[in-house]
């Protein structure tokens, strides 16, 4: 597969977006690649447009799958046996994938550290201070993981007037 100089620097800027969002690069490069290829690819045809090992590949295809980010697909050819993947055209389904994987993956976790804290905490004492704090931590997290789990039952106009949303035109 043949990338243009604008879809390297597509897939160069996604790997980095992808890796603040919790993917490594190689993971978020085949996101983007993926996401811009007009038909699914087989596992060679990403190693060679991403000049990358087939193994890396594997171990980033495989990663992908873990996030829920890929889907299985058929070949056009019908004798073609290899392994064909796609990622949704719905950047909004991508978002709300990666939001819901987000959760489960370090806030839900982290809440139930917290709490697990908190139960084993004395109710009161010389740390009085720092269960406060334990309980503010705690409070973002739940609502943060409240709100994360509303995102995934809003339609997509919804969640775009969510995301415009300006504090400053509101009025007092």
């Amino acid at each position: 597969m043949h990338l243009s100089p604008l879809a390297h620097l597509l897939i160069g800027h996604l790997g980095e977006l992808g890796s603040h969002c919790g993917l490594t690069r190689t993971a978020s490069q085949i996101l983007g690649l993926l996401y811009i290829a007009p038909r699914p690819l087989n596992a060679d045809e990403i190693a060679h447009a991403l000049n990358r090992s087939r193994s890396n590949i594997s171990v980033g295809l495989r990663e992908l799958d873990s996030w829920n980010l890929t889907r299985p697909s058929h070949a056009d050819a019908p004798r073609d046996r290899r392994e064909y993947v796609r990622v949704p055209a719905d950047v909004w389904l991508n978002f709300r994938t990666m939001a819901a994987e987000r959760k489960r993956r370090e806030i839900d976790p982290a809440a139930a550290a917290l709490r697990a804290l908190r139960q084993e905490a004395a109710p009161a004492g010389d740390d009085a201070h720092l269960l406060a704090r334990v309980d503010a931590l705690l409070e973002l997290l739940t609502l943060l993981g409240t709100w994360l789990d509303g995102v995934q039952r809003l339609d997509d106009e919804t969640l775009r007037r969510v995301l415009r949303h300006d504090p400053s035109q509101e009025t007092p």
